[in-house]
Order: structure tokens, then C-alpha cells, then sequence
């Protein structure tokens, strides 16, 4: 449980009749909380709970803690199963565009990020926030999941006959079939490594060659009277010999299954780093808004390199 204050924050309740090890995440902030949970046999799922600032903070004040979500939800991505819930206090769903909501909209499109209830059918209101007298409605809470179990929700709700009214905004239900998450099954299993080719240097594509040709060495196939099974098994050989090879010599790194094309670029981490330099000089010199000025120029630019 995050918070700062004596009311609002961030918290993440688990029932001990799932059967779930749960371990928190070590997060720093007060509006951004998570848990990782396990259970033999599954992939393990983290859950990061997140209360965005309202209104009544100014839009920078916002996107500072939507970028510290983006980072959070990029660190854990790559080992888990990502699935985020919390007011994000800003509607997407209305055709009212705003800085805050293209950025969130950026956010959750660039990482593959599905929000279910706005693309299924919900059973309830078709929006979960409500001020007093009713007057004001819209849809500022989500549970996000990643693109991969878009279509495994069996329930979707948004509730509002709780017998206990404590807030002004409806709870969500969603019920997943986690049958996708079973750790035998390898389509979807994340945190495993993939040969990163493109690495690979001069010296360790020779090793590589080189290892193959020892192997291949000690078993010669038959040239004459070559029969099925042998072409068989000199096939599992081969094979072999180039997992066996490859494993030893290339480089390896994570499957990111979140991330676009665009991102899976050997420049990635020199753009990115342009791009957080772009943000820190701008925000260092008051944070100016004219079009024309070139700090604001240069940190729109950089931050919109992918739609170049």
C-alpha cells in the first residue's frame, strides 16, 4: 500500500484462498503500487495499481507520473505477465482530445496494452466516476492487460450495486482464463531469451562457425544408400549442432512481446536517451510552450520520433 497522505493512495488486495506467493514490488512513489504473484505450473503475473493525478494538478504534474508508470510497466514486462488497474483520471473513450489523453493513449498503443472495456461489451454504466448529484459521468478507471490475453476475459463489469457506497467511482470486475498463462505452454512464455544476431561481433560468429564444424566433424553423413532414417538423423545432428553452437557463442537477451517494430531498433537506446535529454533541458528552462521556441521544438520532436 503507497500513500502520502491521509486519504487517496494506492493498494492492492489479494485473498489468501488464491493460493498465490505474492512479493511486492519495490516501488518509490505514492501513487504507483505493485505485487508480483505466483503459482506452480503459471507464468507469473505482476499487478500494478495506479492512481494518476486529477484535475486539480497541472498536465506536466501528470505526465511526470505517467512516464515513472511507462518505466515500471517496461521493467516488469519483460519478466511478467503486466497487468495494470487504477483511475487514471482522464476519459479516453470521449472525443474530446487532450494533451493528457493522447499521451495516455500513446502510452498504452505503443506497449501493446489493451483496455477491455472499451473494446468489449460491459455488463453495467459505461462509465465508473460520478460526482454527487450525478451530474458529471465519465470513464477515468481501468484494468489494462497486455495484447496477449485480450481474448481470454470471461466476465466484465462495472458494478454499481455494491452494498457499501464509501466512493464516487464503481468498481470493475474482470474475470481472465489464465489457461494461456500455464508454464507448459511456450507460445507465450515470457523472460525467455532469443538470440540477439545482430550483436553478435566478428570473434563470436567465428567461434560459431568454428564449434559447428567440430561437431559436425565427428558425425560424417552417408553418402551412398542413404536411407530415411538416416536423413532423419542427420537432420536432429545438424540441428542440434547449430542450438548447441549458437547458445554457446551469440549473444542472448530478453523477448520483449510488448514492444512495436519500431521499437525493436538497434538505436533504441540512443534515441531514447535523446529523448529524455530533450525533456530534462526543457523542463530546466521553465518548460516553454511557444511553438516557435526551439527547447520545445526539439522535446516534441524527439518525443514523437515514431510517428516520423
Amino acid at each position: 500500500m503507497n500513500s502520502s497522505r491521509g486519504s487517496g493512495g494506492t493498494a492492492i488486495l489479494i485473498r489468501k484462498s488464491s493460493g498465490f506467493k505474492i512479493k511486492p514490488v519495490e516501488i518509490q512513489n505514492d501513487r504507483i503500487c505493485g505485487a508480483i504473484l505466483s503459482i506452480d505450473g503459471f507464468q507469473d503475473i505482476c499487478v500494478i495499481c495506479t492512481l494518476l493525478p486529477s484535475t486539480n494538478y497541472s498536465q506536466d504534474v501528470y505526465l511526470d507520473y505517467l512516464d515513472v508508470l511507462s518505466c515500471y510497466y517496461d521493467r516488469m514486462s519483460e519478466d511478467y505477465i503486466t497487468i495494470i488497474g487504477g483511475d487514471f483520471n482522464v476519459d479516453i473513450s470521449c472525443e474530446n482530445v487532450s494533451t493528457k489523453s493522447n499521451a495516455l493513449k500513446c502510452f498504452f498503443d505503443s506497449r501493446n496494452i489493451k483496455v477491455p472495456h472499451l473494446l468489449n461489451e460491459v455488463t453495467g454504466p459505461n462509465y465508473t466516476f460520478r460526482n454527487k448529484d450525478k451530474s458529471q459521468k465519465s470513464l477515468i478507471d481501468y484494468i489494462c492487460i497486455p495484447e496477449i490475453l485480450e481474448h481470454d476475459i470471461s466476465n466484465l463489469e462495472i458494478k454499481d450495486d455494491c452494498p457499501y457506497d464509501f466512493s464516487d467511482h464503481y468498481p470493475i470486475y474482470m474475470s481472465l482464463n489464465i489457461d494461456l498463462l500455464c508454464g507448459s505452454s511456450g507460445s507465450s512464455k515470457l523472460g525467455r531469451h532469443v538470440l540477439k544476431w545482430t550483436k553478435a561481433d566478428e570473434f563470436e560468429i567465428k567461434m560459431y562457425q568454428t564449434e559447428i564444424d567440430k561437431i559436425l566433424d565427428i558425425i560424417k553423413p552417408k553418402i551412398d544408400n542413404c536411407t530415411i532414417n538416416d536423413l532423419e538423423h542427420y537432420n536432429t545432428v545438424l540441428t542440434n549442432a547449430l542450438h548447441m553452437s549458437a547458445n554457446a557463442y551469440i549473444p542472448c537477451g530478453k523477448f520483449r512481446h510488448y514492444l512495436k517494430p519500431y521499437w525493436k531498433s538497434n538505436d533504441l537506446n540512443a534515441v531514447h536517451y535523446e529523448q529524455r535529454e530533450a525533456r530534462r533541458e526543457w523542463k530546466n528552462n521553465n518548460k516553454p510552450r511557444n511553438k516557435s521556441n526551439r527547447l520545445y521544438k526539439e522535446y516534441k520532436e524527439k518525443k514523437n520520433f515514431q510517428e516520423t
